[in-house]
């Protein structure tokens, strides 16, 4: 009643026909306002925000000149733990609008335009689609939504309901019902290296109004996740009895990042990651590897460097030898030559073998994420 009555008040003063809630109404100074209609208009317009309404937005797909204005919005809105601190354009350019399937219409906008010119994008939503099995094409029904990002001062004024909307439509109009939100291991198109951790983490704890907003659009918890992180002040364990002997016969070996299919290339493409690999000597073998890379973008610049790994596998022939205990502590010691202080890892809550060996390794939890699932059915 109380939003009908404004609508009706600026109908009849300023002669301009009632949009809905969702839609923009004219910006001071339009029109021909008289003074008196001026502050009517800004009095009642204060009334709308109050209400939880945004008035002045316009929402829109991505367009080229937009990067500036995404910059200056997640230097702004993503503080929290695990975001990337500060990012710039070309960063955001290898991690989004490279990658070979992005579509402008996958990155919606909402926009001030009463901000000064690059400020102007103060919420986003960003959707996309995880691999198919073989990593040689996108798997449209594996659909996720990458990102909702509202700047800090508009949020609790229904931006962020809208921009969820518009990127679920998106998803459902190319053939995904069964939707995430917060990245999982087969869903994870864009932002690798950018939120959460290393590799994907879901949504973390510490994200507490995220958790509270996506319960409230109807998801439900599917995968979670655990992050966790060791400082590298203290040793190394290679008090295994079993190392001397796989020192004999195994060596290890830092390489560059290799590729496995498209996907993988085009996922990791802007990340300088290193691969670390033990090779069976006598016929140089590769029997196990884990992949490393720093997180500077976590890290503020006059805090320590640290390095995430990810992607620790072990040939199945070769498991429960001590190799992925061998290998970790290899690539530990190695990551504490090169001065890292810290290293971070993800492991999903199933994964209790995983958790066994890192936490055993030094590492303790430091937060734990969930993504959330949605079936997406026609309106």
């Amino acid at each position: 009643m109380v939003l009908a009555s404004t609508i009706n008040f600026l109908r009849y003063y300023l002669a301009i026909a009632a949009p809905s809630p969702l839609t923009p109404l004219p910006r001071r100074g339009e029109g021909n306002q008289t003074p008196t209609n001026q502050t009517a208009f800004a009095g009642y317009i204060n009334a709308i925000h109050s209400l939880g309404y945004a008035v002045s937005i316009v929402y829109r797909h991505y367009k080229n000149y937009d990067n500036p204005g995404i910059v200056s919005l997640w230097n702004t809105a993503m503080q929290m733990r695990g975001c990337c601190k500060t990012v710039k354009p070309f960063f955001l350019e290898t991690q989004w609008f490279c990658k070979p399937w992005f579509d402008p219409q996958s990155l919606n906008l909402a926009m001030d335009d009463e901000l000064p010119s690059g400020k102007q994008v103060v919420g986003l939503s960003l959707a996309g689609f995880g691999a198919n099995q073989e990593g040689n094409a996108l798997d449209k029904t594996k659909g996720v939504i990458s990102l909702v990002l509202v700047h800090p001062d508009y949020r609790r004024k229904k931006l962020g309901h809208t921009l969820l909307k518009q990127a679920e439509d998106y998803l459902f109009k190319h053939g995904s019902c069964d939707v995430r939100f917060g990245y999982t291991w087969d869903r994870f198109p864009y932002c690798w290296g950018m939120v959460g951790s290393i590799s994907p983490a879901g949504v973390l704890q510490s994200m507490i109004e995220a958790h509270q907003f996506i319960q409230q659009q109807g998801y439900t918890a599917a995968e979670r996740y655990e992050v966790f992180t060791r400082t590298m002040n203290q040793p190394v364990p290679f008090g295994d009895p079993r190392f001397p002997h796989l020192r004999r016969k195994y060596e290890l070996r830092v390489n560059p990042r290799r590729t496995i299919h498209w996907f993988d290339e085009a996922m990791h493409s802007g990340m300088d990651a290193m691969v670390f690999e033990l090779l069976e000597t006598s016929i140089e073998r590769p029997v196990a590897e884990i992949r490393a890379a720093e997180m500077t973008h976590f890290i503020e610049k006059t805090e320590p460097p640290q390095a995430g790994l990810y992607s620790l596998s072990v040939k199945t022939d070769f498991r429960g030898q001590g190799l992925a205990k061998f290998l970790l502590a290899q690539t530990l010691q190695y990551l504490s030559d090169q001065l890292f202080q810290n290293v971070e890892t993800v492991i999903p809550v199933e994964f209790t073998e995983a958790k066994r060996l890192f936490t055993g390794m030094g590492f303790t939890l430091s937060d734990q994420g969930i993504s959330y699932a949605k079936t997406l059915a026609a309106a």
